[in-house]
């Protein structure tokens, strides 16, 4: 039996979720199928499992899997059975007793906020170093009772790209949509809907009224979850993941134009 790391696409949007859930569809459950399908094994939750959770509708580009199996890993076979907004794109064989959970290193999330227009970034940019440290991050994330609020950010930045409002946050866990409520305060802060003094204050215990709705799930993306090895890349995954995100991009576009030309054809006249 040998032990593979993998490095995975997804696009989030048809999943509830990265973790394995009965009757629905989510990335863990996928990989399940592919492999048992592949290598002709019974693969469950326990032969394949993820270095992290992502919510509903979340997207990866360096989720990192574990898969346990009898057969030498060819990525190119299982792709061809996996969906195709799911693809293997690196892989190298796991260190003896490697915990996918606990042995990363550090993980890299994106947020790709749709506009920076009327964003004042140089705040959020000083803003947002207070984030940076270990801090109990109860008032970023969603109630978990059996885990710790307490979590390590390495590092923030946010910068204007092509009229986007991007945020990269480094570090070494997170909480439930704790990245998320991160880019709701943010943005509010960055529009001057909230005061800069929000972010000390959630993080010394304050409330906020009504609580904080997290960023939209569909913009926000795992980067990478970093491995103390190297992992070697499949050229043909990665023009799979190219091919699939220009596909995906050019529906949506039509998806867009026709749902405004609908919305112009209402007839309220």
């Amino acid at each position: 039996m040998t032990s593979y790391l993998l490095r995975i696409f997804y696009l989030g949007s048809r999943y509830h979720g990265s973790q394995i859930q009965p009757d629905l569809a989510t990335i863990q459950g996928e990989l399940i199928c592919a492999f048992s399908d592949w290598s002709g094994e019974e693969h469950t939750a326990k032969t394949i499992q993820l270095a992290g959770r992502t919510d509903r509708g979340v997207h990866s580009l360096g989720q990192i899997g574990l898969v346990n199996t009898k057969k030498k890993l060819e990525i190119e076979e299982v792709n061809r059975i996996l969906p195709d907004d799911i693809v293997l794109w690196a892989a190298a064989e796991a260190p003896p007793n490697f915990n996918v959970r606990y042995d990363i290193l550090f993980r890299h999330y994106r947020y790709y906020w749709p506009t920076s227009e009327g964003l004042d970034v140089t705040t959020v940019q000083q803003v947002a170093q207070q984030l940076v440290g270990t801090h109990d991050f109860s008032g970023f994330a969603k109630p978990d009772p059996y885990r710790t609020n307490v979590a390590t950010i390495l590092n923030i930045a946010v910068r204007n790209q092509n009229g986007l409002f991007v945020t990269d946050i480094y570090g070494t866990s997170f909480l439930w949509k704790m990245v998320r409520k991160i880019v709701s305060v943010l943005i509010e802060v960055g529009m001057h809907k909230m005061n800069a003094s929000i972010v000390g204050g959630l993080l010394s215990g304050n409330d906020i009224s009504g609580g904080i709705h997290p960023a939209p799930p569909e913009c926000l993306v795992l980067m990478e979850s970093v491995v103390p090895l190297e992992m070697k890349s499949n050229i043909s995954a990665l023009y799979r993941i190219r091919g699939k995100l220009r596909d995906y991009s050019d529906m949506l576009e039509r998806v867009t134009r026709t749902l405004n030309s609908l919305n112009d054809d209402l007839p309220f006249s």
